[in-house]
């Protein structure tokens, strides 16, 4: 399949090949699959219990979007035939969008899937997929009589009524947790509002899929453009780079940590033509930019701050801890939370506090509506410990909150959209008195299996002079 020519918007049209995959079904089931099976809470604490009891243990692998686990949980778990066999075994329900380092690790491919284990941890029966009533039955017959045998072979069955998994050995999403509900997700984009000259806000932050023993190596780079002006009041008239390298590792499959370093320039307007030929192509008021040359690098603050220098502004140090809470079930999300701590380390900020630590705490939902769409939001509170700016004085604490949609429209490519709204930085000095209302649309595209491009446009939305009048974002993020 091949990615659609609308794409040439973002300067991508020459990408194609958007390898398929199958995509899940629906989410529409909750894990165990049934309350009347005595699962133990781990496959640890069953072995113990089997080796105490000498019975043998099922691992049921199952998924929330797999409609074979739903016919399995309601057909065959609860026939007579079946719940017979409960006190002869020791059971564990295994949830692959949850525990996949142990899904992997028993090479489960499909779902519903059935691995018989002897007390001693032996491997001795393997299902694959559904065979109803009478057949799971007849197989637990059967495993019952190889798990005292230390000799037999491990009996493989396999049954048509199943649901094939959606990772792929290599692919970015291949070793991936909760994917049921989490897709490639936002764009790395935090807040480029104006007010980033005074004070960098924290990226947003929505539910991981990186595993455990994974590393995910994250590099963008975003141009932004700024323009506002109130006469005798204000003038915000330059260009600015924020760049950022972060080292992501998976320290289980629920929780990860996070290593970012962050860059942000300032220097002249670099995208005042692509702007002004925006403008006159729809007819929209210049606001003023007539009255000035283009390329300049300005900000003028009611006579507080009048700046022309061209510098590294900033230069940032980040550490994040992350814990995805829960993969989501039928009805609710992925959750997540996140603990976010920076500081500065170079550059020209004229920042001044009690500390030059800020730490941000943040929670964040992930849904899939239907086969191909997503949701995320994200509600994030960060306290600063420098609180003034070349003698501006600056709120102490931020609230932001993102909203993004991700449409996947091939297995491998989706378009986003997504809304941010950050508190404003100061309540004194206009146009930084107001919330700042950030809006971009994107494009993401796994380049290759584990790496994934993506592609944004920001633009402002709602209060102009304090937003990104204009700006271009890449991205890249490659699983290993």
């Amino acid at each position: 399949m091949t990615c659609p020519p609308t794409l040439t918007i973002l300067g991508c049209a020459a990408l194609a090949g958007c390898a398929a995959t199958q995509t899940p079904q629906s989410p529409d089931s909750t894990a165990p699959p049934s309350q009347g099976v005595p699962f133990a809470p781990s496959l640890e604490v069953a072995l113990e219990r089997a080796g105490t009891s000498g019975r043998p243990v099922v691992l049921i692998f199952g998924a929330v979007w797999c409609p074979s686990c739903r016919l399995f949980k309601r057909d065959t778990l609860t026939a007579p035939e079946v719940i017979a066999h409960f006190d002869s075994f020791e059971w564990v329900y295994v949830d692959v969008d949850r525990e996949h380092s142990l899904s992997q690790t028993y090479g489960v491919r499909a779902t519903p899937q059935f691995v018989v284990l002897a007390p001693d941890g032996r491997r001795v029966a393997e299902d694959l997929g559904d065979p109803g009533p009478e057949g799971f039955s007849a197989f637990l017959v059967e495993v019952r009589t190889r798990a005292a045998d230390a000799e037999s072979e491990p009996l493989m069955h396999e049954s048509e009524e199943r649901t094939d998994l959606t990772w792929t050995p290599k692919g970015y999403r291949g070793r991936s947790i909760c994917f049921s509900h989490v897709g490639y997700g936002p764009l790395n984009v935090p807040s480029q509002s104006p007010a980033s000259v005074l004070r960098l806000a924290l990226n947003p932050r929505t539910p991981s899929t990186l595993g455990k023993g994974q590393y995910e190596l994250k590099w963008s780079e975003t141009l932004a453009n700024f323009f506002a002006h109130e006469r005798g009041e204000y003038r915000l008239d330059y260009g600015a780079l924020y760049s950022t390298l972060a080292l992501g590792y998976g320290i289980s499959d629920t929780m990860q940590v996070e290593l970012e370093m962050i860059d942000f320039r300032r220097f002249d307007s670099v995208l005042d033509d692509l702007t002004n030929a925006f403008h006159d192509l729809f007819g929209l008021d210049d606001a003023g930019r007539d009255e000035f040359d283009d390329g300049e690098n300005v900000i003028f603050l009611n006579g507080l701050v009048d700046s022309q220098d061209e510098q590294r502004y900033s230069q940032d140090l980040a550490f994040t801890f992350q814990h995805n809470i829960t993969c989501g079930t039928e009805k609710l999300p992925a959750l997540a939370w996140a603990l976010t701590m920076r500081t500065n380390t170079g550059g020209s900020v004229d920042l001044d506090g009690s500390s030059d630590l800020s730490v941000g705490l943040s929670v964040s939902a992930s849904r899939r509506f239907g086969e191909k769409w997503y949701g995320y939001t994200s509600l994030g509170h960060v306290w600063h410990g420098l609180d003034e700016w070349r003698g501006i004085p600056l709120e102490d604490s931020q609230l932001s909150f993102l909203v993004a949609g991700e449409y996947r429209y091939a297995p491998r490519c989706s378009w986003v959209a997504q809304y941010l709204l950050t508190e404003e930085v100061t309540a004194r000095v206009s146009p930084f008195d107001k919330p700042t209302h950030e809006l971009n649309i994107g494009w993401k595209y796994e380049i290759s299996p584990g790496t994934v491009l993506e592609l944004g446009v920001l633009e402002n939305a709602f209060v102009v002079d304090n937003s990104p009048d204009v700006g271009l974002h890449f991205g890249l993020t490659h699983r290993f």
